[in-house]
């Protein structure tokens, strides 16, 4: 009995020592740190919320025309000092307009928009909602000809008046801002989306020249003035690499002071 109980002592002793250190080491499943140094569970990266790109638009509608009326270009050419040089120049005494004896009273001048680049800023709103803000540069550039009836010193018998072409120009550059809501119908890899928002064109700088046998007229065409407008649009993002995308799209709005179609491709990184 004694030998008994001896023996069965240091067996259980053993057994304790070996069960309760594994059950002190069972992790409290209820009672999980989620933060700090011993958390158990590892964050996940947030998705990017701001991105940058860079785009370029194309207009694909016209440019409203200038019309110069002749009776200002007349008077141009019949400031002193610009008259003596035409006269010599030219030979003789001149007439501007239509020889044709038509009434029309002006020329027109047609207009060209250049491709447009730029940079836009977005930052996401909820799952499928993005604010953007874009600058974009625009040029936009009108010519134009115009009929000179020369009347030389010395008729000819009988007297033949020779015609001339007078040439117009002009150019206006600035930047065209942007600020819009976008709608993403979803949160995959390509996005399809829809965007509506405020247009605003701001001319910073404008040239315009006038000439007849190259000699500057002192005549000023009107530029393009500030306006805002509203636009819209939709378009497609596709996400190529963890913070890299590509768009393209479309958009209806002002450009060059007349509502035109537009085609927009652009790159972008979020972060």
């Amino acid at each position: 009995m004694k030998k008994s109980l001896l023996l069965h002592i240091p067996i259980s002793v053993l057994v304790l020592l070996l069960v309760v250190p594994s059950l002190c080491a069972q992790t409290v499943w209820n009672n999980i740190p989620l933060t700090g140094a011993e958390a158990k569970i590892i964050p996940t990266g947030k998705s990017p919320r701001f991105n940058v790109s860079f785009t370029g638009n194309f207009p694909l509608g016209g440019v409203p025309s200038k019309n110069i009326p002749f009776a200002d270009l007349q008077e141009a050419a019949f400031t002193p000092g610009t008259f003596e040089q035409l006269f010599e120049k030219l030979g003789g005494e001149f007439f501007i307009g239509n020889p044709s004896g038509q009434p029309s009273q002006s020329v027109e001048m047609s207009g060209t928009s250049s491709a447009m680049p730029g940079l836009r800023l977005g930052v996401r709103v909820g799952k499928r909602f993005e604010l953007r803000a874009a600058g974009q540069y625009f040029k936009t550039e009108w010519s134009g000809k115009f009929p000179v009836v020369v009347f030389p010193f010395f008729p000819q018998d009988p007297p033949q008046p020779k015609t001339l072409q007078g040439t117009l120009s002009a150019a206006s550059s600035g930047i065209l801002a942007e600020a819009d809501l976008a709608f993403f119908f979803t949160n995959g890899r390509v996005r399809p989306y829809m965007r509506g928002g405020v247009r605003g064109q701001f001319p910073m700088q404008s040239e315009s020249r006038a000439e007849i046998a190259d000699i500057a007229l002192p005549l000023e065409i009107e530029p393009l003035a500030t306006e805002f407008s509203p636009f819209g649009g939709a378009g497609l993002r596709w996400n190529v690499a963890k913070n890299i995308f590509v768009e393209a799209g479309a958009s209806y709005g002002k450009v060059s002071g007349n509502f035109v179609p537009s085609v927009e491709v652009g790159i972008g990184w979020a972060f």
